[in-house]
């Protein structure tokens, strides 16, 4: 198989003020292969999003290797980091907090497209098609994030992270925000982009419920570590840690 991304012992540790430095993500690795969707799982402060900024190299890695398609990518700085940008992009928890509230849709979702010159008539066709390729009118290009709802917003966030036409798509907490109706339609847009694009998938997410349905592989994390990783119906049904058991029984009791 093609192997995209392979991180070797990542490691984040911050810096704290009058106190020991924090160690957010201690020494984890994976591999993610093409057309693979890893899920990721654990309660809040166990290193899911620290883990997720450091693989979109939104936060600097401490320590440990993260290669991209063979190229090590862990040091690269600024405008070295073009190309994986273009790569990897990541959809967050709160979509209208992403955005530019005093932008529209349409202009937050065309900005990696006029970064890369795209002339500016055919940007505005290239949004309404990823607007409605996500289930959304082309026409909600104009409105302003606070003028739609959270899962038309979360639809529009998604649709951005397309525009670059990335291999990796990470979602952190994607879905958490919106409720169990909405989440489902944008699960179901989420598998229909896995089985038309091709794309692979990092899905951060503490519902293992959603994690068995959707992902081919999962890491369970706890205070920064992988305490447990497999295929998520082994680990659903068989859970060797009792942190993993914790969880499980959170969801399926």
């Amino acid at each position: 198989m093609n192997t995209l991304l392979e991180a070797e012992h990542l490691t984040k540790v911050f810096a704290q003020r009058g106190k020991e430095p924090f160690k957010a993500v201690d020494d984890v690795s994976f591999s993610l292969q093409a057309g693979e969707t890893l899920g990721i799982v654990g309660e809040s402060g166990s290193g899911k999003s620290t883990l997720a900024k450091m693989i979109t190299r939104l936060t600097d890695i401490t320590d440990g290797t993260l290669k991209f398609q063979g190229k090590d990518i862990t040091k690269l700085k600024q405008s070295q980091l073009r190309d994986v940008y273009g790569n990897i992009q990541m959809v967050f928890q709160n979509p209208a907090g992403s955005f530019d509230p005093r932008r529209t849709l349409g202009d937050g979702i065309g900005e990696s497209l006029r970064n890369r010159g795209m002339k500016k008539t055919d940007i505005a066709i290239r949004v309404k098609e990823l607007l409605e390729q996500c289930g959304l009118d082309g026409e909600l290009a104009k409105r302003y994030p606070h003028e739609v709802s959270g899962g038309q917003c979360q639809r529009a966030a998604i649709a951005r992270a397309l525009a670059v036409e990335p291999k990796v798509l990470i979602c952190d907490e994607a879905t958490s925000s919106l409720d169990v109706t909405i989440q489902k339609q944008i699960m179901e847009l989420l598998e229909e982009l896995k089985d038309t694009h091709g794309l692979s998938f990092i899905f951060i997410c503490h519902n293992l419920a959603l994690v068995q349905s959707f992902c081919d592989k999962v890491l369970v994390l706890y205070d920064g570590k992988v305490v447990e990783s497999g295929k998520p119906d082994d680990i659903i049904n068989e859970p060797k840690e009792a942190y993993t058991k914790k969880l499980v029984d959170a969801v399926f009791e």
